[in-house]
């Protein structure tokens, strides 16, 4: 089914409305978690076996780590010798994989303005560089961070709008396969923080390819776009 211009700008709304209810019940699981930990537990600890027991908190780890993906803000990233490389002002090279990637981005933008599709256009400004700073700096974590992760998180939540949006149904058949990638590829990266920096580079090249998809054959998302 293709939704009207009108009704994916209310789906977009609806979705980020999702997501930011989701990173107040982090916040909210966050503290609860806490103070249960401080306590002890009331419960009969003996019938647990030692198996049970190690699953408890290997289960709660997991929970929490998933909960933080879909929180509508990014919270940067801490493994590896990261500390001493903000401690050194280290920064990446330009032809580090995080950098250099992220000029499919600027194609798919200038796309976006050979066929007016300014409002994809616009996120693209707006991530482009914010991801570029941010990986410049080894990923840190701070407002930089936060801010990046939440337009980026919006760009992807447009990407999947647009699918309401379709002009056909075949282009369908390319763009769910994007959306699917570029979901595997940030789950998989930021929870085994040993794939992040081989193959995190993905996150800029996958995501471009879906919008130079988008800014080839759709239309502006949002109306206030429209020309």
């Amino acid at each position: 089914m293709v939704l009207s211009p009108r009704y994916s700008s209310v789906l977009l709304c609806f979705i980020i409305f999702v997501i930011s209810l989701s990173g107040a019940l982090k916040f909210r699981f966050s503290r609860n978690r806490t103070s249960l930990l401080s306590e002890k537990p009331t419960f009969n600890v003996p019938t647990l076996t030692p198996n049970h027991r190690r699953l408890v908190p290997q289960w709660s780890a997991t929970a929490t780590s998933l909960i933080k993906l879909i929180a509508p803000y990014g919270e940067g990233q801490t493994h590896g010798n990261r500390q001493h490389q903000w401690d050194m002002g280290a920064r990446r090279e330009l032809n580090d994989p995080q950098i250099w990637t992220h000029i499919p981005l600027v194609i798919a933008a200038l796309i976006g303005l050979k066929h007016r599709v300014y409002d994809l256009v616009l996120l693209i400004s707006i991530v482009t560089p914010l991801s570029l700073v941010y990986h410049m700096n080894f990923e840190k974590p701070g407002l930089l961070a936060k801010t990046e992760g939440t337009f980026a998180k919006m760009m992807f939540l447009y990407g999947i709008a647009q699918l309401f949006n379709s002009p056909i149904q075949r282009l369908l058949h390319i763009e769910i396969p994007f959306m699917i990638f570029t979901t595997a590829i940030f789950t998989a990266t930021n929870l085994n923080k040993q794939l992040y920096d081989p193959w995190h580079c993905w996150m800029q090249i996958v995501p471009s390819l879906w919008a130079a998809v988008i800014a080839t054959y759709h239309t502006p998302l949002i109306p206030i776009f429209y020309y």
